[in-house]
């Protein structure tokens, strides 16, 4: 021993957990304080491409309620109402990620040719979300075919979607 006696000891110990402890705070996380500050998540942007194959659920006069599958960037399900007329389309489409939350976009398109198979092209702008997608916005287009018998639709979209 080096002459100190049990105060002495304890003393400094005591001084070397102080120091230790003002280390810490100091530059340990949420420096500047003992609690820890709430940190921001940076927006994440996606560019989007789903191939969407839909299948009529029901019909009630000019809207259609459909479900079916999304294939592409947010893989999983997809519901769908539409209201259609002869010369113009519009509904809101909610896909359903097999990674969570979901994600409704607004639609509007337009009949490009005539027949029992119709083709039509559109844009689509996001209306709402859940889960990580519950701050989303965006906007894209689409294009596709449905069969006026069967009303079975295929559809590719492209959006940019910031969350």
């Amino acid at each position: 021993m080096t002459g100190r006696g049990t105060s002495g000891w304890r003393r400094a110990a005591c001084a070397a957990s102080v120091a230790a402890a003002a280390l810490a705070t100091t530059v340990g996380p949420g420096a500047g304080g003992a609690t820890a500050q709430p940190t921001a998540n940076a927006a994440r942007t996606l560019n989007i491409t789903e191939a969407v194959n839909l299948r009529l659920v029901r019909k009630s006069g000019s809207t259609l309620y459909q479900r079916g599958t999304a294939t592409g960037t947010l893989p999983g399900t997809v519901t769908a109402r539409f209201e259609v007329s002869v010369t113009r389309v519009t509904g809101s489409v909610t896909f359903y990620p097999s990674s969570g939350g979901s994600l409704t976009v607004n639609v509007s398109g337009r009949p490009t040719s005539a027949g029992t198979v119709a083709e039509f092209s559109g844009t689509m702008a996001v209306r709402s979300g859940t889960g990580r997608y519950a701050r989303a916005v965006g906007s894209g287009t689409f294009t596709g075919s449905v069969n006026r018998r069967s009303w079975a639709t295929t559809v590719n979209a492209r959006a940019r979607l910031t969350y």
